[in-house]
Protein backbone atom coordinates (compact mmCIF):
# COMPACT_ATOMS: atom_id res chain seq x y z
CA UNK A 1 0.00 0.00 0.00
CA UNK A 2 2.73 2.01 0.55
CA UNK A 3 4.60 1.82 -2.82
CA UNK A 4 1.37 2.30 -4.33
CA UNK A 5 0.84 5.93 -2.60
CA UNK A 6 4.78 6.68 -3.09
CA UNK A 7 4.10 6.08 -7.07
CA UNK A 8 0.96 7.88 -7.30
CA UNK A 9 2.89 10.52 -5.17
CA UNK A 10 5.71 11.01 -7.65
CA UNK A 11 3.59 10.66 -11.09
CA UNK A 12 1.37 13.55 -9.93
CA UNK A 13 4.89 15.16 -9.06
CA UNK A 14 5.38 15.24 -12.95
CA UNK A 15 1.90 16.91 -14.06
CA UNK A 16 2.89 19.98 -11.89
CA UNK A 17 5.35 22.87 -12.27
CA UNK A 18 9.29 21.52 -12.60
CA UNK A 19 10.52 21.98 -8.79
CA UNK A 20 14.23 22.04 -10.91
CA UNK A 21 15.61 23.50 -13.66
CA UNK A 22 18.72 21.72 -14.49
CA UNK A 23 21.58 22.80 -17.37
CA UNK A 24 23.85 20.45 -17.80
CA UNK A 25 26.53 21.97 -21.17
CA UNK A 26 27.10 25.12 -22.36
CA UNK A 27 27.62 24.24 -26.05
CA UNK A 28 29.55 27.33 -28.63
CA UNK A 29 28.38 26.30 -31.73
CA UNK A 30 32.47 26.28 -33.47
CA UNK A 31 33.25 23.49 -31.50
CA UNK A 32 32.75 19.81 -31.67
CA UNK A 33 31.51 17.21 -28.63
CA UNK A 34 34.20 17.07 -26.57
CA UNK A 35 35.21 15.57 -23.02
CA UNK A 36 33.08 18.79 -21.26
CA UNK A 37 30.40 17.47 -22.30
CA UNK A 38 30.08 14.44 -21.26
CA UNK A 39 32.13 14.87 -18.00
CA UNK A 40 28.07 17.59 -17.50
CA UNK A 41 26.69 14.01 -18.55
CA UNK A 42 28.21 11.89 -16.13
CA UNK A 43 27.76 15.00 -13.67
CA UNK A 44 23.59 15.37 -14.52
CA UNK A 45 23.35 11.39 -13.79
CA UNK A 46 24.07 11.64 -10.58
CA UNK A 47 21.87 14.65 -10.02
CA UNK A 48 18.82 13.45 -11.30
CA UNK A 49 18.80 9.79 -9.71
CA UNK A 50 19.00 11.93 -6.39
CA UNK A 51 16.27 13.83 -7.42
CA UNK A 52 14.62 10.79 -8.45
CA UNK A 53 14.64 9.03 -5.52
CA UNK A 54 13.67 11.79 -3.33
CA UNK A 55 10.66 12.11 -6.35
CA UNK A 56 11.39 15.30 -6.83
CA UNK A 57 10.42 17.00 -10.46
CA UNK A 58 12.62 18.49 -12.84
CA UNK A 59 13.23 19.68 -16.49
CA UNK A 60 16.56 19.91 -18.54
CA UNK A 61 18.05 22.42 -20.43
CA UNK A 62 20.67 23.33 -22.44
CA UNK A 63 22.06 26.80 -23.89
CA UNK A 64 23.80 26.61 -27.44
CA UNK A 65 26.29 29.64 -27.78
CA UNK A 66 25.45 31.70 -31.04
CA UNK A 67 26.91 35.28 -29.90
CA UNK A 68 30.16 34.68 -29.05
CA UNK A 69 30.71 32.25 -31.64
CA UNK A 70 30.25 31.74 -35.35
CA UNK A 71 27.53 29.22 -35.97
CA UNK A 72 28.97 26.24 -37.87
CA UNK A 73 25.33 23.74 -38.59
CA UNK A 74 27.14 20.64 -39.13
CA UNK A 75 28.78 20.86 -35.30
CA UNK A 76 25.38 21.88 -33.77
CA UNK A 77 24.14 18.64 -35.70
CA UNK A 78 26.73 16.85 -34.32
CA UNK A 79 26.05 17.80 -30.56
CA UNK A 80 22.32 16.84 -30.77
CA UNK A 81 23.54 13.73 -32.25
CA UNK A 82 26.37 13.09 -29.47
CA UNK A 83 23.60 14.07 -26.81
CA UNK A 84 21.01 11.40 -28.27
CA UNK A 85 23.73 8.76 -28.46
CA UNK A 86 24.23 9.01 -24.93
CA UNK A 87 20.45 9.38 -24.23
CA UNK A 88 20.97 12.86 -22.27
CA UNK A 89 18.26 15.07 -24.83
CA UNK A 90 17.38 18.11 -22.68
CA UNK A 91 13.93 18.77 -22.66
CA UNK A 92 14.41 22.29 -23.66
CA UNK A 93 17.06 24.75 -25.13
CA UNK A 94 18.10 27.83 -26.47
CA UNK A 95 20.44 30.02 -28.35
CA UNK A 96 22.22 31.97 -26.32
CA UNK A 97 21.63 35.27 -29.03
CA UNK A 98 18.20 35.22 -28.83
CA UNK A 99 18.46 36.22 -24.90
CA UNK A 100 19.48 39.77 -25.98
CA UNK A 101 15.46 39.93 -26.27
CA UNK A 102 15.37 40.53 -22.66
CA UNK A 103 18.18 42.41 -21.94
CA UNK A 104 16.51 45.55 -21.44
CA UNK A 105 13.62 44.24 -18.75
CA UNK A 106 16.59 42.12 -17.19
CA UNK A 107 18.44 45.45 -16.53
CA UNK A 108 15.02 46.38 -15.15
CA UNK A 109 15.30 44.09 -12.33
CA UNK A 110 19.02 45.08 -11.01
CA UNK A 111 20.74 47.65 -8.79
CA UNK A 112 20.58 51.05 -10.89
CA UNK A 113 24.74 50.97 -10.26
CA UNK A 114 24.80 47.30 -11.53
CA UNK A 115 22.42 48.33 -14.48
CA UNK A 116 24.38 51.61 -15.06
CA UNK A 117 27.39 49.50 -15.20
CA UNK A 118 26.09 46.98 -17.43
CA UNK A 119 25.06 49.73 -19.83
CA UNK A 120 28.17 50.92 -20.22
CA UNK A 121 29.87 47.97 -20.95
CA UNK A 122 27.45 47.07 -24.16
CA UNK A 123 27.53 50.78 -25.31
CA UNK A 124 31.67 50.99 -25.23
CA UNK A 125 32.24 47.38 -26.64
CA UNK A 126 29.41 46.74 -28.29
CA UNK A 127 28.68 43.84 -26.85
CA UNK A 128 26.53 42.05 -24.33
CA UNK A 129 28.47 40.90 -21.67
CA UNK A 130 28.18 36.66 -20.41
CA UNK A 131 27.62 37.67 -17.11
CA UNK A 132 24.27 39.53 -18.21
CA UNK A 133 23.17 36.63 -20.68
CA UNK A 134 23.55 34.22 -17.82
CA UNK A 135 20.95 36.16 -15.10
CA UNK A 136 18.71 36.43 -18.29
CA UNK A 137 18.93 32.90 -18.68
CA UNK A 138 18.35 32.48 -14.72
CA UNK A 139 15.24 34.25 -14.85
CA UNK A 140 13.67 33.02 -17.35
CA UNK A 141 14.50 29.38 -15.50
CA UNK A 142 13.30 30.27 -12.82
CA UNK A 143 9.88 32.48 -14.70
CA UNK A 144 11.21 35.64 -13.31
CA UNK A 145 10.19 37.14 -16.88
CA UNK A 146 8.49 35.44 -19.42
CA UNK A 147 9.57 33.84 -22.73
CA UNK A 148 7.28 36.37 -24.82
CA UNK A 149 9.39 35.60 -27.92
CA UNK A 150 9.55 32.27 -27.92
CA UNK A 151 12.97 31.91 -28.06
CA UNK A 152 12.78 28.63 -25.77
CA UNK A 153 12.57 25.16 -27.70
CA UNK A 154 11.06 22.36 -26.77
CA UNK A 155 13.11 19.12 -28.18
CA UNK A 156 12.14 16.34 -25.83
CA UNK A 157 8.76 15.09 -24.64
CA UNK A 158 8.07 16.11 -20.52
CA UNK A 159 5.38 17.02 -18.58
CA UNK A 160 7.02 19.33 -16.31
CA UNK A 161 7.58 23.01 -17.31
CA UNK A 162 10.78 25.04 -18.43
CA UNK A 163 10.79 27.25 -15.59
CA UNK A 164 11.20 25.54 -12.10
CA UNK A 165 11.45 26.45 -8.49
CA UNK A 166 15.31 25.93 -7.92
CA UNK A 167 17.69 25.95 -10.61
CA UNK A 168 20.80 23.78 -11.22
CA UNK A 169 23.73 24.67 -13.19
CA UNK A 170 26.19 21.96 -14.13
CA UNK A 171 29.27 23.28 -15.78
CA UNK A 172 33.13 23.06 -16.67
CA UNK A 173 35.08 25.27 -13.62
CA UNK A 174 36.32 27.42 -15.82
CA UNK A 175 32.56 29.32 -16.23
CA UNK A 176 33.00 29.54 -12.14
CA UNK A 177 34.01 33.39 -12.27
CA UNK A 178 31.98 34.93 -14.84
CA UNK A 179 28.66 32.74 -13.00
CA UNK A 180 29.82 34.36 -9.72
CA UNK A 181 29.36 37.63 -11.46
CA UNK A 182 25.92 36.94 -12.20
CA UNK A 183 24.98 35.70 -8.85
CA UNK A 184 26.36 38.31 -7.49
CA UNK A 185 24.86 40.98 -8.95
CA UNK A 186 21.24 38.96 -8.99
CA UNK A 187 22.22 39.16 -5.14
CA UNK A 188 21.79 43.35 -5.28
CA UNK A 189 19.12 43.31 -7.20
CA UNK A 190 15.44 42.99 -7.37
CA UNK A 191 15.36 39.39 -6.68
CA UNK A 192 17.43 38.90 -4.25
CA UNK A 193 16.42 35.76 -2.53
CA UNK A 194 16.52 33.71 -5.16
CA UNK A 195 20.61 32.98 -4.86
CA UNK A 196 19.13 30.64 -2.17
CA UNK A 197 17.43 29.17 -5.39
CA UNK A 198 20.40 28.51 -7.78
CA UNK A 199 23.03 25.79 -6.83
CA UNK A 200 26.18 25.72 -9.19
CA UNK A 201 28.22 22.39 -10.03
CA UNK A 202 31.60 22.65 -11.35
CA UNK A 203 33.83 19.88 -12.49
Amino acid sequence: MEEAVVSLYYKAKLFMDAEYSIEYGHFYTNELFNGDHQAGIKKLRMVTQNLETNHQSYSLCVLIDNYNAPVISENVQDFWQNLRQNEALPHYWAYEGDLSHYVEITLDQLHPKTKKEYLAYIEHHQHIPCSLFIIIWYYLRLGIIEDTEKVIEKISPTDTTFSAKNLITILPKRFEQVEDIALRAIKRGRHKDIGQRITLIFF
